[in-house]
């Protein structure tokens, strides 16, 4: 018989312990609520069933078995469920948490055996892959999708919706429930303005943006910044896509900015608009400093609002400000967040994996996005004045090196031609982005948490055990289909 051997939280154990049984159960522990009968039995009121252990019995072999059990205690310290992996079945994982001591005995001057309890919260095992699901076929307006899923309890699918047109709804039906995300459509059919994008450089367009945008004219918070505007910038391809970067790492002149500016001026008196982009602000090192600012002026060159992601000092204490106009040449910092420029999720909302952002003004009222929730501002100084101008800059210190990924990764901007944004039923644009994932419960439209746009009463579909159909529906004044993917994990008991 072959050995098994484990793998906990991407860490492989076999050159640490030796196991000796793996003790799986069939199933889980059923916990099961009743009430009395008339006469024979109980009446059956709910069935929960309880989270999944497993145990696995070793042994250790060292001259110091001592050092073997700290480094095993620092492997197991974590704070949430990781993922476990046993050779014998690798097409699947288990998330999971060590509980209770790991008692040893000591069997000679060198092993020492003992058992581990991993505790399954979800009490499910995963495939280690995602079954994908593209192909469709029509039923008057609805997308009906034929899914197989080959596990023994629902999984929990992510719905990846690309809007070819502009969209204002989208519902999923399938026999185990019903989800709704926008704007459900009125009797009357009325259809209000619709949102118009003015540039859009999402994904590979970003070799675009540098190619069209026009060089070193931006219009800052500050004037150092547009002083000093006489930097290069370039395309730099890095896990795996393609990031504006600047063209130099360090220097021992003045402070210097590089940045690209695009035209958003239009013949109407709309005040309503919106500019997301998505970007990267990791320190390699403690010593790096440097700057990406994101801002929007008039067609006079005053500045009107922004943001900037900041690094001013030695350490990875970072800044992201919201910055608005004071209305006599100058700004002024309505909220200023803390964050630390590394790579790690708990840290850095602008880490490689993440980094989207987004401002929203309807005239005054100006929405600033941050780390999954919103920030509105009210910015008299700004009211009735046009949006003309969106530059993004990357600014260097005096001889300093620059953040080592310090880079815009995607934008766009839109005009919201609307005057009541409660009543827009086209609340995704052409070409945005709606991720639905049941897995963690969020609504994601370009990266931005949207939980909002989910309709009262709906709720987040599973896919039962074999063989279902699904149904999407989009807005019936789309003039085209969106594109959707369907992902998930099949889970067993």
């Amino acid at each position: 018989m072959s050995v098994v051997t484990i793998m906990f939280d991407d860490i492989d154990l076999s050159n640490i312990l030796e196991i000796h049984d793996v003790q799986r159960a069939i199933g889980n522990n059923r916990n099961i609520t009743s009430s009395g009968a008339k006469k024979i039995g109980t009446h059956i009121q709910e069935i929960k069933i309880e989270p999944k252990k497993i145990i696995v019995d070793f042994s250790i072999w060292s001259k110091d078995r001592n050092t073997l059990k700290h480094k095993l205690a620092g492997i197991f310290n974590v704070d949430e469920p990781k993922r476990l992996i046993f050779s014998d079945e690798p097409d699947k994982y288990y998330l999971a948490v060590v509980v209770n001591d790991i008692d040893m005995i000591e069997v000679s001057n060198y092993r020492s055996q003992g058992s581990i309890e991993f505790y399954i919260p979800d009490g499910t095992a995963h495939s280690s892959t995602y079954k994908r699901v593209v192909d469709y076929t029509k039923e008057g307006s609805n997308l009906v999708f034929d899914i197989e899923n080959n596990g023994n309890v629902d999984a929990l699918p992510i719905f990846t919706v690309k809007n070819n047109s502009e969209n204002g709804y989208i519902g999923i039906v399938n026999q185990n429930g019903a989800l709704e995300v926008g704007n459900p459509e009125e009797m009357d059919g009325k259809i209000v303005n619709k949102n118009k994008l003015l540039f859009d450089y999402r994904g590979n367009k970003i070799v675009d943006a540098l190619a069209n945008g026009e060089k070193n004219v931006m219009v800052s918070n500050v004037d150092h910044d547009e002083n000093n505007n006489t930097g290069g910038l370039k395309i730099e391809n890095w896990e795996g896509r393609n990031h504006i970067g600047s063209t130099r790492s360090s220097f021992s002149g003045a402070v210097q900015t590089a940045s690209l500016t695009f035209d958003v001026s239009t013949d109407d008196n709309n005040l309503h608009e919106r500019v997301w982009w998505r970007q990267v602000f990791w320190a390699g090192s403690v010593r790096d400093y440097g700057f990406i600012k994101v801002t929007v002026s008039d067609d006079q060159g005053n500045f009107l609002y922004g943001t900037e992601t900041f690094k001013r000092s030695i350490g990875v204490e970072s800044e992201y400000n919201f910055l608005v106009s004071d209305g006599a040449g100058g700004f002024r910092i309505t909220d200023r967040k803390k964050f630390r420029a590394t790579n790690q999720d708990k840290d850095n909302p602008f880490n490689v994996k993440r980094g989207w952002s987004d401002i929203t003004r309807n005239n005054k009222e100006v929405t600033f996005f941050w780390w999954g929730g919103y920030i509105k501002r009210t910015v008299p100084e700004i009211e009735n004045i046009k949006a003309a101008k969106v530059h993004i800059a990357i600014g260097q210190m005096q001889g300093k090196t620059l953040v080592t990924r310090c880079y815009i990764d995607e934008i766009f901007f839109e005009k919201r031609n609307v005057a009541v944004e409660e009543d827009i039923p086209n609340l995704f644009p052409i070409g945005s982005t709606l991720e639905i994932n049941t897995e963690n419960n969020t609504v994601v439209v370009d990266g931005i948490f949207k939980n909002d746009y989910f309709v009262d009463g709906s709720d987040f579909i599973t896919i039962p055990p074999g063989k279902s159909k699904l149904y999407v529906s989009a807005s019936s004044w789309v003039d085209q289909e969106p594109s959707v993917t369907i992902n998930f994990e099949e889970r067993w008991l």
